[in-house]
């Protein structure tokens, strides 16, 4: 390992064992733009505090941004060896072959790893987060594009998967895009919870030099340094809000395939899933499976591992900087990626999918028997009277061998003369969903209007990005 920052007092070489397993670099590497920017920002502030002249801040500038555009080397982890040991080594190397080693060295005064980590991995979460709530944006987008190709297409709602009342498909898309709102939402409040710059901070008690912290924040587009210098440089809860919000996006992700999945079996069927879509299988040739949904599924567990696996890593930690803290940047990689990835796939995926009306529900059957309720307690008798007497027609229905809608008047008065021949205008699964009309319910209208409201959010997020292919997603 080449150019550590450190080893003055050291009279013996880091044992190449120690060195491989205790290296970053190989993964730390993507910090890259980020600690460019904050080193960048710490020259301006050395500069202001007169610890390196103009012309000195001038070349420090020119050489990082040539770092920030030249190739990055080989980790050295596929020929057994550690070419650096983290970013910050690199960046420091590269900046002294192009500067010299003296003029170098002058950027590391009076600033830590310990607040430049702490400062990268937050710009580094910041631009994630921003590219995660982008591509969260078009699933909604691609939600309310499914759900105008549903239209009034109305299909059995399930409660502990079985059949419980009518609902349209477009009502049930729609409230898989409410969670994705949602979704946005929490990661809206990591950014904020994050919005903080520990630069500044140096390796735990703050530094000596004459810094504006105040401006160093603003130069990296915080909106405020970081209160204390102490949590400053330890404080990862930013990691693990990011993680959580990750983890609640890949639930509602598995959710999704889940009935994406089962809408698409031919034992439901009431969505078609296209050949771009779907993958096949070695030996069953009618096989067409909806394996990148599946996958979705499966990724969850390892996201919700992530989360886990650093709370872990957090638990016991005295206050201030712990190596334990390196293992934040593998787990919020890998979570923010693969629900980056995720999120991805499914808009794709949305847009290779189109509803069947002719699998569509077209009678209600015992989907209806809350309506049948409803039409006693339009009578004057007490709900829960209601539901006994709309149980007991089930039942006559069910031992006659007919749909309840078929079910003969005699039958119906035999359980209650207050059933009419009007009765058979309730059992009707367009004028049951109509009644569903309060707000947030399955009618036609409010789920029209509900559309309406999910579109505009998804153009709004996205109408400074691409605006034409939005509108697209949103009418496909």
């Amino acid at each position: 390992m080449s150019d550590r920052l450190w080893g003055g007092g050291f009279f013996e070489p880091l044992d190449p064992v120690i060195e491989r397993y205790t290296e970053s670099f190989s993964f730390d590497r993507r910090l890259l733009p980020a600690d460019v920017a904050s080193n960048r920002a710490w020259v301006v502030a050395l500069y202001e505090a007169g610890v390196v002249s103009a012309e000195e801040a001038a070349r420090l500038d020119r050489a990082l941004m040539e770092i920030s555009q030249a190739p990055l080397p080989q980790s050295g982890a596929a020929e057994g060896r550690a070419a650096f040991e983290d970013i910050h080594s690199y960046v420091e190397a590269a900046l002294a072959a192009r500067v010299g080693a003296g003029l170098a060295g002058k950027l590391r005064t009076g600033r830590s790893r310990n607040d430049l980590v702490a400062t990268d991995l937050r710009i580094w979460c910041r631009d994630e987060i921003g590219a995660a709530r982008r591509a969260l944006a078009r699933c909604v987008a691609a939600f309310a594009g499914l759900a105008e190709r549903a239209g009034t297409l109305a299909v059995p709602g399930y409660t502990h998967l079985r059949r419980a009342q009518p609902i349209l498909l477009a009502h049930l898309v729609l409230a898989h895009a409410e969670r994705m709102i949602r979704d946005d939402a929490r990661f809206a409040e990591v950014l904020t919870r994050l919005d903080a710059c520990p630069l500044g901070s140096g390796a735990l008690a703050g530094t000596t030099v004459a810094v504006d912290r105040q401006a160093l924040a603003r130069r990296l587009d915080f909106s405020r340094p970081t209160d204390n210098s102490l949590d400053s440089v330890c404080d990862r809860d930013f990691v693990a809000d990011a993680l959580y919000a990750c983890s609640v996006a890949m639930v509602h992700l598995s959710q999704v395939a889940e009935d994406l999945i089962l809408g698409t079996a031919e034992e439901f069927g009431w969505l078609g899933l296209a050949d771009a879509a779907a993958t096949g299988s070695s030996l069953m040739p009618q096989k067409k499976n909806p394996d990148a949904l599946e996958l979705m599924r499966g990724k969850t567990g390892r996201v919700t591992g992530r989360l886990a696996g650093f709370l872990t890593t957090l638990k016991g930690l005295p206050a201030s900087y712990n190596r334990d803290l390196q293992e934040d940047k593998e787990a919020l990689f890998d979570g923010l990626d693969t629900t980056r990835a995720s999120l991805e796939t499914l808009a794709v995926v949305l847009r290779h999918i189109r509803p069947v009306p002719e699998n569509g529900l077209t009678e209600g059957g015992d989907l209806l028997a809350t309506d049948l309720a409803d039409y006693l307690v339009e009578r004057g008798v007490p709900f829960a009277r209601a539901h006994g007497l709309a149980g007991e027609a089930v039942a006559r229905a069910r031992e006659a061998g007919l749909p309840l809608v078929r079910l003969p008047l005699d039958l119906f008065r035999r359980v209650t003369p207050l059933f009419g021949p009007d009765v058979f205008q309730w059992l009707d699964v367009r004028a049951a969903l109509s009644r569903r009309a309060c707000e947030g319910g399955t009618s036609p209208a409010r789920v029209a209007a509900a559309l309406d409201r999910v579109r505009s959010w998804a153009q709004q997020r996205l109408s400074a990005e691409r605006p034409a292919e939005v509108e697209s997603d949103a009418r496909r």
